[in-house]
């Protein structure tokens, strides 16, 4: 399971450039804030854990919820303070705390897709 963890967040992260810098890296830039990846890797965790129990990737549903789960965190945390270009949202929230847009956006993305185990999540 671990492997398809990194296949899917390869796949999530392999697009991503920055809007306005084709050539600026994440992480490289002193003025922008570093995040802890432990909120992602948990929701990932999660998400791949009900996934499983559910058809055991059989339908690719699991791989698919977290792709999508993974671009809603990337676009709640994008609209925080905006660095790259978003995918499918694209509303302003300078002012959000980045951390909760993130899980926020986990949630919403994993209720959806797994509404019977909603009060796991």
């Amino acid at each position: 399971m671990f492997a398809l963890a990194l296949v899917v967040g390869s796949a999530c992260t392999a697009g991503l450039k920055p809007a306005g810098d084709r050539h600026a890296r994440p992480g490289r830039s002193g003025d922008r804030p570093a995040y802890p990846a432990t909120v992602a890797i948990a929701w990932n965790e999660l998400l791949l854990e009900i996934a499983g129990a559910e058809d055991h990737f059989l339908t690719l549903k699991g791989v698919r919820a977290a792709a999508m789960m993974h671009l809603a965190m990337h676009d709640a945390l994008n609209a925080t303070r905006p660095i790259y270009s978003s995918y499918a949202y694209s509303v302003k929230s300078s002012g959000a705390d980045p951390v909760a847009a993130a899980v926020q956006a986990a949630f919403e993305v994993a209720a959806d897709q797994y509404e019977s185990r909603r009060g796991d999540l």
